[in-house]
């Protein structure tokens, strides 16, 4: 039920040392705090980063191809974070 997944993911979703990486959360967050009344403290969009950056495109699919060189979605995800935040602070 909409209560039990509000239960379940509100705790990490308000503790802000817990980062949250999402792509593209436009869209998420409205429906989770509408559907489920949870709220994210400390995000990180890869797609919001991709447009901050002005890079020629800000799906997904691009940043891993542009930053990761694993096959391993894990690695590539963790990858893809340490990558665009070291583009930005150069």
């Amino acid at each position: 039920s909409a209560s039990d997944i509000h239960q379940a993911l509100q705790p990490s979703f308000l503790n802000p040392s817990i980062v949250k990486v999402l792509h593209g959360a436009d869209s998420d967050i409205p429906w989770l705090q509408r559907d489920f009344g949870l709220y994210v403290v400390h995000l990180w969009d890869t797609g919001r980063a991709a447009r901050a950056l002005n890079f020629p495109s800000a799906s997904y699919a691009y940043l891993l191809q542009r930053y990761c060189l694993s096959h391993n979605k894990t690695t590539n995800d963790e990858n893809l974070v340490a990558n665009i935040v070291q583009n930005k602070q150069q």
